[in-house]
């Protein structure tokens, strides 16, 4: 299980390296708790700051995991037409499938399953009694995510140096490592985006 000082290290990277507002855009586009997306990122890529992920240009050791969420290439094929350095657009396209997969299985553990493993994988556990973890990578990956996420909520509450660095304006948002696009017009009002751990764990 990752720890609350191996998470703080996963964020001070993904604060430096501007990569925080995506995912605070993609929550609140696809209506899912910030926390969760950079939970799944953690498990997937230590949030971008993996040495493997960054050592070859976003490709997992599967070799078509994709991307600082690690987005499957086989079962995501238009995956194949990113950038796997573009951060925007992997993390849109993650939460996206995660919403609806949420949208489906009315469980936020299930829809983590379901990213994991396909959802295919997780109504065959389900229609056979038994856990969905237990088709995942670890046979943990619904369960390691939450862990994840209770702990950034835990960090973020007691570290305001994040939420005041977050409302701050970030005139340059990464694309991929090394690269920025687009401006953030205004001031990123993070705080508002972090939501109870109650709606978090629904």
């Amino acid at each position: 299980m990752a720890t609350i000082y191996e998470l703080t290290q996963e964020l001070t990277y993904a604060l430096q390296s501007h990569v925080l507002p995506l995912f605070n855009q993609a929550a609140h586009r696809y209506g899912l708790p910030v926390t969760l997306l950079l939970a799944i990122a953690s498990r997937e890529s230590k949030i971008g700051s993996d040495a493997y992920y960054l050592a070859h240009h976003g490709i997992g050791t599967d070799g078509v995991s994709t991307g600082i969420m690690q987005v499957n290439a086989l079962a995501h094929p238009v995956i194949r037409g990113y950038d796997p350095l573009d951060d925007r657009k992997i993390i849109d396209y993650a939460s996206g499938y995660i919403a609806r997969q949420l949208h489906t299985f009315g469980d936020i553990r299930f829809a983590l399953d379901a990213y994991n493993a396909g959802a295919e994988s997780v109504k065959g556990a389900l229609s056979g009694g038994r856990d969905p973890d237990s088709v995942t990578t670890g046979a943990d990956y619904g369960t390691d995510v939450l862990h994840r996420q209770a702990l950034i909520v835990h960090i973020l509450n007691q570290n305001p140096a994040y939420k005041d660095a977050l409302r701050k304006p970030l005139p340059l948002i990464r694309a991929g490592m090394g690269k920025t696009v687009g401006i953030v017009l205004g001031t990123l009002l993070i705080g508002s985006g972090f939501y109870e751990l109650s709606r978090q764990m629904r």
